[in-house]
């Protein structure tokens, strides 16, 4: 069974995932609690939601420290193993990407196979 946490940010409400390999699902800022856990829930399939685990309270400070513009890299453990080849191009795109820039998911689409993937871009970000 995955741990999560589901935690009230300035940003509005994330939640973060992690199996025992590492983190393996991030919620973007959501409006409700309700909206940021069933997010999750499509990121990260089951999961025991809790007050989180060690590694879950360092992934919520490197968060909020990264949206906070205080921090520009993450020092965590990932397990993209539930990923598609496709998400895991897809992810490895954005993790080259600099510190607070912008990209489109056309501009990724075209960096993987083509700007008609878009739309499937924005389903693995």
């Amino acid at each position: 069974m995955m741990h999560a946490m589901i935690f009230r940010s300035r940003w509005g409400w994330l939640g973060i995932a992690e199996s025992d390999k590492g983190i393996c699902g991030v919620s973007l800022p959501r409006e409700t609690r309700r909206q940021a856990e069933r997010s999750l829930r499509k990121a990260a399939g089951p999961i025991e939601i809790g007050r989180g685990t060690g590694g879950l309270r360092r992934a919520r400070a490197q968060l909020t420290l990264y949206l906070s513009g205080r921090r520009r890299m993450f020092s965590l453990p990932l397990d993209v193993r539930q990923g598609t080849a496709f998400q895991r191009r897809v992810w490895l795109v954005l993790q080259r990407l600099p510190y607070a820039s912008l990209r489109s998911y056309r501009w990724v689409a075209s960096r993987i196979g083509g700007p008609r993937y878009a739309r499937a871009v924005g389903n693995a970000v």
